[in-house]
């Protein structure tokens, strides 16, 4: 049987280095929301690529998140809003060997985040097992005066 948490730790401890055997980034990238999701992380890669200061591709991300259904054309906009050469993304997006290099280097530093798997849930530093009831289980360990989603019909939800 596959122990997915022994797994996990060894793939992390093989593959998060910058000399990586080739095998851990080999074979077709997988998307957890598929091939818009892996066009889109390419185009954000080059982005960050060209412009590396994060208070210049930051918001570039925040733009390009919020109009992401629109595709290459939400991105040309974005990136004209904000005064980029989109001719320089364009020439790394074109570039097959600068995508695969930035690609395999996303690859990595996701590795060394070493989250155990998707989605983690971490509420006041401790890592949720369980996540059903999640809505209950935030409010009950909020403080204060409980927000409007910790109520239904003025009454507080059952904590799951």
């Amino acid at each position: 049987n596959y122990n997915r948490t022994a797994g996990v730790a060894c793939y992390q401890k093989k593959c998060s280095v910058d000399d990586a055997p080739a095998a851990c980034t080999a074979g077709p990238v997988v998307c957890q929301h598929g091939a818009a999701e892996c066009a889109a992380n390419v185009l954000q890669n080059c982005v960050a690529a060209v412009y590396p200061d994060p208070a210049v591709h930051a918001p570039f991300n925040y733009c390009y998140e919020a109009a992401y259904a629109g595709g290459v054309r939400a991105a040309e906009a974005c990136a004209e809003a904000l005064a980029m050469r989109w001719e320089d993304v364009a020439a790394c997006l074109g570039d097959a060997d600068r995508v695969d290099a930035l690609t395999a280097a996303a690859a990595r530093d996701t590795v060394r985040q070493l989250i155990p798997g998707t989605p983690t849930v971490v509420m006041d530093g401790v890592e949720l097992s369980d996540t059903a009831g999640l809505l209950g289980q935030v409010c009950g360990a909020y403080s204060g005066d409980a927000p409007v989603g910790c109520s239904a019909a003025g009454t507080l939800l059952e904590i799951a």
